[in-house]
């Protein structure tokens, strides 16, 4: 096995926002049996508002996806221009908690 890393891009990190606004969708249609599919920003602060007034997700949880939200939009064409590599790498590994944070949720409650 190799100790290579890809390059983080842009694109990978965007990528890596779209596994957290859907795994935030799988929590919400867990905890409520609904089947929704839309995992844009918008909609997904419609799950996470849901979710908290249920006291389905904690208040950390909740601002989890807030700031997510909100730190997607540093990756708009206009902001990338502020972009750097290394802000890019801490977005990226700040988004790979996150994402690991949404899936403990979610084992949570399926074993509940």
């Amino acid at each position: 096995m190799s100790d290579y890393e890809l390059p983080v891009t842009v694109s990978s990190v965007r990528h890596e926002f779209g596994t957290f606004f859907d795994r935030v969708r799988v929590l919400y249609n867990l905890a409520f049996f609904k089947e929704e599919k839309g995992y844009r920003a918008e909609a997904v602060k419609k799950y996470a508002d849901e979710l908290f007034e249920a006291n389905r997700i904690s208040e950390y949880v909740h601002s989890i996806i807030g700031e997510a939200i909100e730190k997607f939009t540093l990756l708009s064409p206009v902001k990338l221009k502020e972009m750097n590599p290394t802000k890019l790498e801490q977005l990226s590994k700040w988004i790979d908690i996150s994402i690991y944070d949404i899936n403990g949720e979610i084992t949570d409650l399926m074993s509940k």
